[in-house]
């Protein structure tokens, strides 16, 4: 969860032009929650996550490899949210 972090924060750096960046971590012993949030421009619509962009490739491999749920919400000109949830069996 760590490395999608570093990918998230390192792609609104690149992209996004953002005034604004959150990061929030939660984990309570049994789940964790990383909630990666910018207020930049956003994805083209219908492009959020899309699979031939190589960081977001890489973040899906690296939630996949932990069985952790990756989900990314953008509307084009207010933002990127990027989720990790990761439940414990």
């Amino acid at each position: 969860m760590w490395r999608i972090a570093q990918e998230a924060i390192s792609n609104v750096e690149r992209h996004a032009q953002a005034q604004y960046l959150s990061v929030q971590w939660r984990c309570d012993g049994t789940s964790a929650l990383l909630v990666v949030e910018d207020d930049g421009h956003g994805f083209p619509v219908g492009r959020a996550g899309r699979v031939d962009s190589y960081g977001m490739l890489g973040m899906r491999e690296r939630a996949d490899a932990i069985g952790a749920v990756l989900e990314f919400e953008s509307t084009q000109g207010r933002g990127t949210t990027v989720r990790c949830r990761l439940e414990n069996p």
